[in-house]
Order: C-alpha cells, then structure tokens, then sequence
C-alpha cells in the first residue's frame, strides 16, 4: 500500500515540476523574449556584425601562406 502511494505520488511530482515550470516560462521568460525581438526588429538601420569580404580570384602562393 505504501509502495503503490509513493510511486503515485512520485508521478504527481514530476508533473507538478513540469507543470510549474511551464507556467514560469510563459509568464516571465516567453515575453521579455518577444518584446526583445520586437525592439530589435523596430530599431531603424540595425548595423550589421560582420563585413563582407571582396571575391578574389584563387592563389595557390596566398593558400600556403596559411601554413
């Protein structure tokens, strides 16, 4: 008897963990992470983090030069 409500109650453990859990995203997490995606698109001229490298034709001496 005692076996049998220890393992239900393990169960309704386990669930009430998830169960609080998501609660705790949806409530806090989920909309400081939309209203931080909805700045970010409003920003006018965002800068890019990276440049662009020019093409340049292939080099078998500016390869080795690597090494």
């Amino acid at each position: 008897m005692i076996a049998r409500l220890r393992a239900f109650l393990g169960l309704v453990s386990r669930f009430m963990g998830r169960l609080w859990l998501t609660v705790l995203y949806f409530t806090l997490v989920l909309p400081f992470g939309i209203a931080a995606r909805v700045r970010a698109a409003n920003r006018p001229g965002a800068a890019v983090a990276w440049k662009t490298r020019e093409e340049r034709a292939g080099d078998l001496a500016e390869a080795r030069k690597q090494f």
